[in-house]
C-alpha cells in the first residue's frame, strides 16, 4: 500500500516521530489544495456555462472530500491521511478499552481540527483580504456600525494571526528540544500524541473482525450507506496517494526548461452576441455594464475587458464571473487603470 511505502524503515527505533516527519505530514495536505483549485479553474474556464460553480465552491468541495477521507483514516488507522502516509498514528493519553482504535471523542475532535478549523481560517483570511481591499478603494468609508466593525476586524485580525503563528512555532521548538510531547496545540486539545506505526498496529488493522450480521431494514440501510462512504473514501485515498506523486512530477515539469502550455496561450472564446455589449465596439470608452462613459477604468485580468470599477466590483461579488465572457473571476482579478490625459 502506498500509504505504508513512504515511512517503514529499520531506523525507526523510537515511537516518537522526528520534527521532519511531523512537518512533512502537515505540508502534504496543504500542497494538495492548490492542485485541486487549479484543476477546478481549468475545468471552469473550458466550460464556464456549466462548470463555473466548480471554481466558485472549490473550497467547500475540498472540505467535503477532506472530511470523507479524514474520517475514514481516523476510524480505520487512528490517524489522518497525511499522518498515515508518513507512518504515524494518534495515541490517546487516557486509558481506553480498544488499544488500536481511536475513541469517538478524540476522533471527532481530530476531525474538527483537521478539516473544519482550517476551512474557517481560510475563510477568515479571505474575508480580511477582501475587506482590506474594499477599504483601500473607499467602499467602507461611511460611519456606520457595520463599517466600524469591519475596521476593528482589520485592525485586530493581523495581531491575532501573528500570535497564533507564534504559539505554533513555540510548540514546534519545544518539541524539537524534548520539552513537549506534541508539536501542535491542536493535538493537546484533542488529547492525543503522535507515534510511529508499529508492526502490531499493522497486524491489528489487517485482522479487523468481520461485521456483525444486521437484521432490521433500518440497520441494513445504515450499514450499506456506511460501506458506500468507506468505499468512496478508499477510492479518494488511492487517488490522493497517486496524486501526491503526480504533483511532484508537475512541479518538476514546471521547473524544467520546457515551456508548458499556460492559460494565456489558450484561445479566448468570442463574447456572446448580445445587444447590451455592441456599443463597446463603436465607443471603446463605454462600460459594458452600465453603458455609460467609464469611471475609474478597471480591467478584468481573466478576460481583458475594461469596466467601471464600481460596476464590475459589485458584479463579481454577486456572480463571480466576467459579465462578457462568463469566465470565473473574483475581485482580486481586477486591475485599476490610471490613464494619462493627452
Amino acid at each position: 500500500m502506498a500509504e505504508f511505502a513512504a515511512h517503514l524503515t529499520s531506523a525507526a527505533a523510537d515511537d516518537k516521530p522526528s520534527i521532519f516527519e511531523v512537518l512533512a505530514q502537515e505540508n502534504l495536505m496543504s500542497a494538495l489544495r492548490p492542485a485541486l483549485i487549479y484543476s477546478a479553474r481549468i475545468l471552469a474556464e473550458n466550460n464556464p456555462g456549466q462548470l463555473a460553480w466548480l471554481h466558485q465552491y472549490c473550497d467547500e468541495i475540498y472540505l467535503g472530500l477532506q472530511l470523507l477521507v479524514e474520517q475514514y483514516h481516523l476510524k480505520r488507522y487512528s490517524a489522518s491521511f497525511a499522518e498515515n502516509f508518513y507512518g504515524l498514528k494518534r495515541t490517546v493519553l487516557r486509558e481506553t478499552k480498544e488499544k488500536f482504535r481511536l475513541p469517538g471523542k478524540e476522533k471527532w475532535k481530530s476531525l474538527f481540527f483537521l478539516a473544519i478549523l482550517p476551512y474557517m481560517k481560510l475563510k477568515l483570511d479571505a474575508l480580511y483580504e477582501r475587506w482590506k481591499q474594499e477599504t483601500v478603494d473607499g467602499i467602507h468609508t461611511a460611519n456606520t456600525a457595520w463599517n466600524k466593525l469591519i475596521r476593528v476586524y482589520l485592525a485586530v485580525y493581523p495581531f491575532l494571526n501573528m500570535s497564533w503563528e507564534g504559539i505554533l512555532l513555540s510548540y514546534q521548538m519545544l518539541y524539537v528540544f524534548g520539552k513537549s510531547t506534541t508539536h501542535s496545540p491542536f493535538l493537546n486539545m484533542c488529547g492525543v500524541i503522535l507515534q510511529n506505526i508499529t508492526q502490531d498496529d499493522l497486524k491489528a488493522w489487517e485482522n479487523k473482525p468481520k461485521e456483525v450480521q444486521l437484521l432490521s431494514m433500518k440497520d441494513k440501510a445504515i450499514y450499506s450507506i456506511t460501506k458506500l462512504l468507506q468505499g468512496c473514501a478508499i477510492v479518494l485515498t488511492q487517488g490522493i496517494s497517486v496524486g501526491v506523486f503526480f504533483l511532484q512530477f508537475v512541479e518538476w515539469w514546471y521547473a524544467s526548461d520546457q515551456t508548458p502550455t499556460s492559460l494565456t496561450s489558450l484561445p479566448r472564446p468570442a463574447p456572446p452576441k448580445t445587444p447590451d455589449f455592441e456599443s463597446t465596439a463603436v465607443f471603446p470608452s463605454i462600460c459594458p455594464l452600465c453603458q455609460q462613459t467609464r469611471r475609474n477604468d478597471t480591467v478584468l485580468a481573466v478576460s481583458g475587458y475594461v469596466f467601471c470599477y464600481p460596476c464590475v466590483f459589485h458584479h463579481l461579488k454577486t456572480h463571480h464571473c466576467c459579465p462578457v465572457t462568463g469566465y470565473p473571476a473574483e475581485t482580486e482579478h481586477l486591475i485599476r487603470l490610471y490613464l494619462t490625459e493627452e
